[in-house]
């Protein structure tokens, strides 16, 4: 266990990753600039929480809560933290900015997480960060899908991504650890299946209808 979990974001993809280690029996931190945000993810934790309780088993809604906090001075919490876990805008300047501020406090021991869909975070975090640094690309809802696309820097130690993946396993998680970075594994199929679906269309084959599966544009096969 990461004795100490600070996650920075407490938006969609924020709250369900808390909810998801303080599960796990992890202490947990949920930190964001905006108190509103921080109140909507702690009431969305403790419904979810008992929904899972309820549905799932396991421990009480109450057990869960009490593992998280929350709270508005990240930077401070990150001072402590083992595990930071990034989940902020995918706007570049926003980026850079927080893991600029990040590397003056962070302890030089602690695995970071960049979850990310599209940015190389490694062109943006100063390279001092670069040992310690990971991008995880989770997928919404994180309470529920196990997913979790794992890539490490060249200059990280050997286990720190094998470290990472095996917590996320032992949550009840599916990672799934790429060799480089060359965009995620999902991005690239549901490219390429847009790209065919679009293809189709330009074709006359059949016309659109939005619909189920993935997320994806469908087909109405008429």
């Amino acid at each position: 266990l990461f004795r100490n979990v600070v996650i920075f974001g407490a938006g969609t993809m924020g709250h369900a990753i808390a909810l998801r280690f303080a599960r796990g029996g992890h202490a947990v931190t949920l930190t964001d600039v905006d108190r509103d945000a921080l109140d909507r993810a702690e009431r969305s934790i403790r419904r979810l929480a008992g929904t899972q309780s309820e549905q799932l088993g396991g421990e009480a809604p109450e057990s869960v809560m009490a593992r998280l906090r929350f709270a508005e001075d990240g930077f401070g919490a990150a001072a402590g933290a083992e595990l930071v876990v990034e989940v902020i805008s995918e706007r570049v300047d926003i980026k850079r900015r927080f893991y600029e501020e990040l590397a003056g406090v962070v302890s030089p021991s602690a695995l970071i997480a960049s979850n990310t869909s599209v940015l190389d975070i490694f062109e943006h975090a100063p390279s001092v960060l670069h040992p310690q640094l990971i991008m995880a690309h989770y997928f919404v809802p994180a309470h529920i899908i196990p997913l979790v696309e794992i890539v490490g820097h060249p200059s990280n130690p050997g286990q720190l991504v094998p470290q990472f993946a095996a917590c996320l396993s032992a949550l009840g998680m599916k990672p799934v650890v790429l060799k480089r970075f060359a965009g995620f594994i999902v991005n690239r199929i549901q490219r390429a299946i847009n790209q065919e679906l679009f293809q189709l269309l330009d074709e006359g084959v059949a016309d659109a209808a939005v619909g189920g599966g993935a997320g994806f544009l469908c087909l109405n096969g008429r």
